[in-house]
């Protein structure tokens, strides 16, 4: 489970920190083709971020670009809920499969 936060992920220039930052051993270099960089936990996610990159508590890897768009989008329409007040609880629930991840809030239908 993540919990949202607004505040974190964008104090190291925006969402692609780990495209600007020298040194990172993921993601580095041309975008292989069908692929594109998963950064997990979530951009966004207190759970998530540079700082917590840099303890060792964030994954960075290719993935497949079509499946993570997907989730991205699920991702983007509950943090748009939650910010506009539609949805009180902050925690989204992350699902993985060999078929296709998503992800939810707890309790919604």
């Amino acid at each position: 489970m993540l919990t949202y936060d607004s505040r974190v992920g964008g104090s190291k220039g925006g969402r692609r920190w780990y495209k600007r930052q020298g040194g990172l051993p993921s993601c580095q270099g041309a975008t292989p083709a069908g692929k594109s960089c998963d950064e997990y936990p979530m951009y966004r996610s207190k759970e998530g971020g540079y700082q917590r990159y840099r303890l060792g508590m964030v994954s960075l890897r290719w993935v497949n670009a079509g499946q993570n768009s997907y989730v991205g989008i699920q991702y983007g329409v509950i943090a748009k809920a939650i910010r506009s007040g539609r949805v009180k609880d902050k925690n989204v629930v992350v699902v993985t499969s060999h078929h296709l991840p998503t992800i939810g809030i707890p309790g919604s239908r």
